[in-house]
Protein backbone atom coordinates (compact mmCIF):
# COMPACT_ATOMS: atom_id res chain seq x y z
CA UNK A 1 0.00 0.00 0.00
CA UNK A 2 1.56 3.74 -1.27
CA UNK A 3 -0.15 6.38 0.78
CA UNK A 4 -0.18 9.66 -1.56
CA UNK A 5 -0.24 12.97 -0.07
CA UNK A 6 0.45 16.27 -2.12
CA UNK A 7 0.38 20.45 -1.49
CA UNK A 8 -2.16 20.84 -4.61
CA UNK A 9 -5.25 19.24 -2.71
CA UNK A 10 -6.78 20.24 1.14
CA UNK A 11 -5.08 18.40 3.60
CA UNK A 12 -6.74 15.73 4.87
CA UNK A 13 -9.06 16.40 8.07
CA UNK A 14 -9.29 13.59 10.19
CA UNK A 15 -7.31 10.27 10.03
CA UNK A 16 -7.26 9.50 7.15
CA UNK A 17 -5.06 10.06 3.67
CA UNK A 18 -5.80 12.32 0.59
CA UNK A 19 -5.27 9.06 -1.41
CA UNK A 20 -3.82 5.38 -1.21
CA UNK A 21 -2.73 2.73 -4.04
CA UNK A 22 -3.33 -0.68 -3.34
CA UNK A 23 -3.27 -3.52 -5.74
CA UNK A 24 -3.57 -1.61 -9.04
CA UNK A 25 -6.28 0.36 -7.48
CA UNK A 26 -6.47 4.46 -5.92
CA UNK A 27 -8.99 4.97 -3.37
CA UNK A 28 -9.38 8.96 -3.11
CA UNK A 29 -10.55 11.38 -0.91
CA UNK A 30 -11.99 14.13 -2.83
CA UNK A 31 -14.28 17.50 -1.86
CA UNK A 32 -16.82 17.08 -4.74
CA UNK A 33 -17.64 20.81 -4.42
CA UNK A 34 -14.00 21.87 -5.33
CA UNK A 35 -14.02 19.03 -8.21
CA UNK A 36 -16.93 20.35 -10.39
CA UNK A 37 -15.45 23.73 -9.99
CA UNK A 38 -12.08 22.66 -11.60
CA UNK A 39 -14.13 20.97 -13.72
CA UNK A 40 -16.32 23.88 -15.01
CA UNK A 41 -19.42 21.81 -13.63
CA UNK A 42 -20.78 24.10 -10.71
Amino acid sequence: MKYIKTNKAPEAIGPYSQAIVAKGFVFCAVLLTELKIKLGKY
